[in-house]
């Protein structure tokens, strides 16, 4: 039964990420068959564990299962009727599967969380969620920054407006939690996940033009690290693009900066590859805005050429 769950899972959650409509609907109606079929014997059994699996929750499993199948209001009732720390797992389950099935649906699954949260205050979860709620509120914050840029240029500066004022509440509540974020391995924290939303935090204060204060954390980050570490490669680049955005653009100190990220050998190193790709992509524009189509194709190359996954090299 345990294989039937997890194979549908699986599928669920490749047809969640699938754009073209005939692969989704193939994909998902393998997967719901899978899960269908693993609620007939689930249903059918005897056990609340699994047989061979005695420290696996099968009524657990079930929930997911149904919840994945939309019979979301249904197992919602009948939790009403269990204890409640039946009603925290079940509906923290919710949360999660939406995270995963519906990654970019941001609003509802920031409005899941904060509601979770008001009902469950003292949540086990809570920091690993307020980690989460963080994350997604930059994700939110800077694609209605960008929003706003695009409608900018197109002329429409009323409505940019608007977008900003919502893109800058979101980015707000990043801020309020990210200094809160710490190393919690017990919580399911762990250390990259809060550099990762330092260098969240440097971002949003780019989008916003705020350049001292990319200064001030990037020269922070920097001064409390070592010469490739994480936290001081994040420093770096970041310091880089803040140079090469202001106006006038710094381009030739941010080149030098961003090419201390690029001297160092940090393919297959995945706390690090997506700020050295990031550094990258920023020297090549500094190149090209140069107009020097040689160091361009240089950097390129060499990304081409470096061991990268596939899947990097070609968003590169």
């Amino acid at each position: 039964m345990a294989s039937l769950f997890e194979r549908g899972m699986k599928k669920a959650q490749e047809s969640a990420r699938l754009q073209d409509e005939a692969q989704f609907t193939r994909r998902w109606t393998e997967g719901k068959g899978n899960l269908e079929e693993f609620l007939s014997l689930a249903t059918a059994s005897p056990w609340t564990n699994y047989p061979s699996l005695a420290k696996r929750d099968l009524r657990k499993d079930i929930w997911v299962a149904r919840l994945t199948l939309g019979d979301e209001k249904a197992v919602l009732e009948e939790i009403l009727v269990e204890n409640a720390a039946a009603r925290e797992q079940a509906k923290l389950l919710r949360v999660q599967l939406y995270l995963k099935l519906q990654p970019d649906q941001i609003e509802r699954n920031l409005q899941m969380i904060s509601d979770f949260l008001r009902e469950f205050p003292a949540s086990e979860s809570r920091k690993w969620l307020e980690f989460d709620i963080a994350s997604l509120s930059y994700r939110r914050g800077e694609a209605l920054w960008k929003e706003a840029d695009a409608l900018e240029r197109a002329g429409d500066s009323a409505m940019a407006a608007e977008k900003r004022i919502a893109a800058r509440q979101y980015l707000l509540q990043m801020r309020s939690l990210q200094g809160e974020v710490v190393e919690d391995k017990a919580a399911g924290i762990a250390a990259s996940d809060v550099i990762d939303l330092r260098g969240d935090l440097l971002s949003s204060y780019c989008l916003e033009k705020d350049y001292s204060r990319v200064y001030s954390l990037a020269a922070s980050m920097i001064a409390e690290s070592s010469s490739g570490d994480v936290t001081w490669i994040v420093g770096k680049v970041y310091e880089g693009i803040a140079m090469q955005s202001q106006s006038p653009p710094q381009s030739e100190a941010a080149a030098r900066v961003l090419d201390e990220v690029l001297a160092l050998n940090s393919e297959n190193k995945p706390n690090r590859d997506y700020y050295v790709l990031l550094a990258a992509r920023w020297r090549v524009r500094i190149a090209l805005d140069a107009r020097d189509k040689d160091k361009a194709r240089q950097i390129v190359q060499s990304i081409q050429d470096s061991n990268y996954t596939p899947d990097m090299k070609k968003a590169f």
